[in-house]
């Protein structure tokens, strides 16, 4: 019996946001500040923002990296959608601090 290899045409590939809600957000309140936490947490110059020693809130993120004209994520997702969960990206940038 021959085995059936897997080609690149039987894998599908999931869209970011299919994937996240599949996931509930990954513990992430919802899609926005998922992915606005993934970007921040996985693009250098995002991460050395948040990281500046002016930063303490997310208020403070986005107010920085506007000055950078930096207002998206790769994907389109505005820093300052209403969507995103500010207390859960406080939490974020306080950790991301402790660091």
């Amino acid at each position: 019996m021959k085995a059936k290899v897997k080609t690149n045409q039987d894998i599908k590939c999931v869209d970011q946001k299919e994937h996240a809600q599949e996931n509930e957000y990954n513990g992430w309140t919802n899609y926005e500040t998922w992915n606005v936490s993934l970007w921040i947490n996985n693009n250098e110059n995002l991460y050395e923002l948040a990281n500046d020693e002016e930063v303490k809130t997310y208020d403070d993120f986005i107010e920085l990296a506007s000055e950078y004209n930096l207002t998206t994520t790769g994907d389109g997702v505005e820093f300052t959608n209403p969507k995103i969960d500010i207390d859960e990206m406080d939490e974020m940038i306080e950790e991301l601090n402790e660091v």
